[in-house]
């Protein structure tokens, strides 16, 4: 959770890399290697396209005509946590 929070702090996911930024970090606090982690965002992501595109798109700020990449994903995820749940980012990081 602490790459994802910091994500929060930031102008978007799009200014980072997200190999660099958020697999490298979530490897190593998780254990898992980078693909492993890629690979299970995009599994999460398709998963909810398909059980409930309609939940994903209640929380997307723009309409979606397909799956959102993990990029978008996650700036989706970031930004609607930024908007319901501000105090997920003012929290210290303690990881």
């Amino acid at each position: 959770m602490g790459a994802i929070r910091r994500l929060g702090n930031s102008d978007g996911v799009a200014a980072y890399s997200l190999h660099r930024n958020v697999y490298e970090p979530l490897a190593r606090d998780s254990g898992y290697n980078t693909q492993q982690i890629e690979r299970n965002l995009r599994t999460v992501i398709q998963r909810a396209w398909c059980v409930n595109p309609e939940g994903l798109q209640n929380i997307c700020p723009y309409p979606l005509q397909a799956a959102p990449t993990t990029g978008e994903f996650l700036d989706i995820l970031v930004t609607h946590l930024l908007r319901k749940h501000p105090e997920v980012f003012e929290r210290k990081s303690s990881e």
